[in-house]
């Protein structure tokens, strides 16, 4: 697939994708933007985590969709790759939540310059905010 990109979105009804469990926040704005396209995943493995759908990528068990911030570190090894999916733009908001009446910590002054900063391609500040697929090819694919 990485041979061949950008891909196009419905090439990736017939792949097999690590997905976290129903009802997480990744899971359904995947869902949505795939649905958009007429789309629905047939094939996943459903596993516990980012962490989990990162190192199973990594193994080649299929193709899986974190951010680009929580794929930094298997991306900088080399380990997974990101996928051009063609018409295919998957965003999630996230927001901060803290105590009221509390006073900021230093972590937490830290946290909300890093959470203001737009990230690029590798997660890092200074690019565009987005939640892209991170995946590597299956294995039938390479």
């Amino acid at each position: 697939m990485v041979a061949i990109q950008p891909v196009d979105v419905k090439r990736l009804a017939d792949e097999q994708f690590l997905v976290r469990e129903p009802g997480s926040g990744t899971r359904v704005v995947t869902q949505r933007a795939l649905a958009a396209h007429g789309l629905r995943l047939a094939r996943t493995i459903r596993v516990g985590g980012t962490e989990a759908i990162k190192q199973a990528v990594a193994a080649g068990l299929g193709l899986g969709i974190v951010s680009r911030a929580a794929a930094t570190d298997q991306l900088a090894l080399g380990r997974i790759v990101v996928v051009d999916v063609r018409e295919l733009e998957i965003r999630r908001t996230l927001a901060q939540i803290k105590l009221r009446d509390r006073p900021t910590t230093i972590a937490g002054r830290e946290l909300e310059t890093l959470l203001a900063a737009p990230l690029d391609v590798l997660g890092h500040a200074g690019g565009s905010a987005d939640a892209t697929g991170s995946a590597e090819p299956s294995p039938s694919l390479r």
